[in-house]
């Protein structure tokens, strides 16, 4: 039985690296999740860590909207106006939060 671990890519030259390919464009992938949606397998897609540039560029050629973008959200880093615009295109926010234990 393959290991979640197995079933991805190792970079060749850092074997405990997993290898992307960047020639995938975020279109492809959208639209091959947009395809989950339409099959059932999924009953929504969202986005992590999308400024709104990336966003709005998503927004140009989706079918199905994000119903959510994950994006660090502390009092430092509060994202008032990427919340705010992102509300205008109906998109909820998940805030997340990175704790550095040092």
């Amino acid at each position: 039985m393959q290991t979640l671990e197995d079933a991805w890519p190792k970079d060749p030259k850092n074997p405990k690296m997993v290898e992307l390919d960047h020639t995938v464009k975020m279109e492809d992938t959208w639209k091959a999740m947009e395809k989950l949606v339409e099959e059932g397998l999924v009953k929504s897609i969202g986005i992590s860590k999308f400024p709104m540039s990336l966003t709005l560029d998503l927004l140009t050629y989706a079918k199905i909207k994000p119903v959510v973008n994950q994006v660090e959200c502390q009092p430092f880093l509060n994202q008032s106006h990427l919340i705010e615009q992102l509300g205008r295109f109906g998109i909820l926010v998940q805030g997340i939060l990175y704790l550095h234990l040092n």
